[in-house]
């Protein structure tokens, strides 16, 4: 009687640990819902570089940099007259999941100030992707991967040795 407990508990136990592992395995190869595309408007109060926006929403500045791309140090200085000609008053952020990765930090103006790296594209106020235009005019260029998008503007940058690309 004793041992037909024990095998019975140990057949149970068997049972949920087979069902978990069933359970784990659909759960782990689900495929995941693409997460929804959200836009966002920001005020633009400076340019600080070829690359980096300082933006303002209702409650905090923001220096966003330009995913996927780094500037160009020697031309840095047109690059961030384009930049600022580009975007205009105010940018248009379009990306998916979540806004920003950022490190809180405090400054000495009145608004709360926030270091954050841009996910997604960036639009001017004219609707074009900065990052584009940038990589097309040849103040940056694109870093770790891009949308083929990106690859294009840049490899037209190089063809005719425009910004950066044309030492």
């Amino acid at each position: 009687m004793f041992t037909f407990s024990i095998t019975k508990t140990l057949i149970i136990v068997a049972v949920i640990a087979i069902a978990l592992a069933v359970v784990a395995r659909n759960w782990s190869c689900r495929k995941q819902p693409e997460p929804r595309v959200r836009l966002s408007e920001y005020k633009v109060v400076t340019v600080t570089s070829s690359c980096t926006l300082r933006v303002k929403d209702r409650l905090r500045v923001k220096d966003l940099i330009l995913e996927g791309v780094v500037s160009f140090p020697d031309v840095n200085v047109e690059g961030t007259a384009n930049l600022a000609k580009l975007a205009g008053a105010t940018i248009r952020l379009e990306s998916k999941g979540g806004l920003f990765r950022s490190d809180e930090k405090q400054s000495t103006q009145d608004v709360p100030y926030e270091a954050a790296t841009l996910h997604g594209k960036v639009f001017g106020e004219n609707g074009s992707c900065l990052q584009v235009q940038q990589l097309r005019a040849g103040y940056v260029e694109t870093i770790g991967k891009v949308p083929t998008e990106y690859t294009a503007a840049q490899q037209e940058a190089k063809k005719n040795k425009r910004g950066g690309w044309s030492k």
